[in-house]
């Protein structure tokens, strides 16, 4: 959201302001993209594991960064992302 803002301010000018449609658009709600987080996290995982073997030094540093997602998803799936509904 802080993108799209920003991005819509630099293309206007500093007269202009934005509607309150505009920032409806900027502030909407995003659904959580699974297709795009679930194989990024797979990923890392399976780098981990597979250097795991080379330098074991790689797992405190990938159990750091799970330790780090799991806060920063779970923050955005309870307060960014909007639940979809069928």
């Amino acid at each position: 959201a802080l993108s799209r803002m920003l991005l819509l301010r630099s293309l206007t000018p500093q007269e202009a302001r934005l509607s309150q449609r505009e920032l409806d658009e900027i502030y909407r709600p995003e659904n959580v993209q699974y297709g795009w987080e679930f194989p990024t996290q797979l990923l890392v995982i399976m780098i981990v594991f597979t250097y795991a073997v080379i330098c074991p030094v790689i797992l405190p540093v990938g159990t750091l960064y799970f330790c780090f997602a799991l806060i920063v998803y779970k923050k955005q799936v309870l307060y960014v992302y909007q639940p979809v509904y069928e």
